[in-house]
């Protein structure tokens, strides 16, 4: 004889099963049209399988780092599409392991804070790129000087080689 408590709801394994089906579902279609939607360019990289396959990792990885809240492991998604999904473990990215693993820090502001600073840097790079590419565009453009190669040019044509016998 099954006992419970009157009022309360009893659910199957099969109906529990059932349940997280449809809630993996749901998740999995608002995953595929953020990436969609926020990294047109990566999604068409990855397309709709390559997203679903980023997923798993991307559930594993951003609970270790306390992202639990949908929009947070949506975020924390969004890394791994842009960035491959050992984005966190390459040593070049030590400051983002940094901020994803400070348990002191609100989960809710980790994803962000993480792309603030990285288009900040990506910015940077890019101003420093600007900076080089101009300084070797004005070196390509400015007037040759020529006067140095023309003495050279007129000495090697006056040099008489002695050649021995």
């Amino acid at each position: 004889m099954n006992r419970r408590a009157p009022g309360l709801l009893l659910i199957r394994e099969a109906q529990f099963n059932a349940m997280l089906e449809d809630r993996w579902q749901t998740f999995a279609t608002a995953a595929v049209g953020s990436v969609r939607r926020h990294l047109p360019e990566d999604f068409d990289r990855l397309g709709e399988p390559g997203v679903l396959a980023l997923l798993a990792p991307a559930l594993r990885k951003s609970r270790r780092y306390g992202l639990v809240r949908d929009c947070d492991v949506l975020g924390f998604l969004t890394l791994l599409a842009a960035m491959g999904p050992d984005f966190d473990e390459r040593e070049e990215n030590q400051w983002m392991r940094d901020i994803l693993a400070n348990h002191w820090m609100a989960a809710e502001g980790k994803v962000g804070l993480i792309l603030d600073e990285w288009a900040f840097r990506l910015d940077e790079e890019a101003k420093s790129l600007t900076a080089e590419i101009a300084a070797i565009d004005k070196e390509l453009n400015e007037e040759p000087d020529f006067e140095d190669d023309e003495q050279d040019i007129a000495e090697a044509l006056e040099y008489d080689p002695v050649v021995e016998e």
